[in-house]
């Protein structure tokens, strides 16, 4: 087993609707849990090779767990255990969650400034577009992520333990996924219209 470079504990809380009452329909909670999975997963490998990715199952140098939930309680424990990193790489949680912020903020269409020097370089260097890049490949696990959303809960947040909430996503923040994303039912076409 490769060594841990650094353990990041983070949660998801669910709230509204159903989840007043400590549940969620099983369907939607669950996609919606695996969205999210989906997408830390993909901001994680982006953040640590600088490496945008489609496909949560192509995160390298870390490993995602979900801990036991409490009971009585929507409010999801997780670990990343980071094993590895690219050369150049600034590995620390307040980074770590300041890239997920600036990701998931932009996704979702609020507007967000970063807070480290780290992730201010990144958002700064016109050249560089791993910001850009991320943002546009977590859209669909992002969209999967807000399933549950105005169906048994209305909202769902990311937070980081003794700090709070870091990304607090929404109705609104639904509808700006689900605009973005293009469907596949679009098409470029080509010819004559007569």
């Amino acid at each position: 087993m490769p060594k841990i470079l650094l353990t990041v504990p983070f949660k998801v809380r669910m709230t509204g609707k159903d989840a007043d009452n400590h549940a969620v329909l099983s369907y939607v909670g669950t996609k919606a849990m695996h969205g999210f999975s989906r997408s830390i997963q993909i901001v994680t490998q982006a953040y640590l090779n600088q490496d945008p990715v489609s496909r949560a199952t192509a995160l390298h140098d870390g490993e995602l767990y979900l801990v036991g939930a409490k009971s009585g309680s929507l409010l999801f424990d997780f670990k990343m255990d980071i094993t590895g990193r690219k050369q150049g790489v600034t590995l620390n949680r307040d980074v770590f969650f300041d890239f997920c912020s600036t990701v998931f903020h932009r996704a979702t269409g609020r507007a967000y400034e970063p807070t480290t020097h780290y992730v201010k370089k990144l958002d700064d260097d016109i050249e560089d577009d791993l910001l850009d890049f991320t943002i546009e490949h977590v859209e669909s696990a992002l969209s999967e992520a807000h399933s549950a959303i105005g169906t048994s809960i209305t909202g769902m947040t990311f937070e980081r333990p003794r700090v709070g909430a870091q990304t607090f996503f929404d109705q609104e923040t639904k509808q700006y996924i689900k605009s973005s994303i293009i469907s596949d039912d679009d098409k470029d076409l080509e010819g004559h219209v007569t």
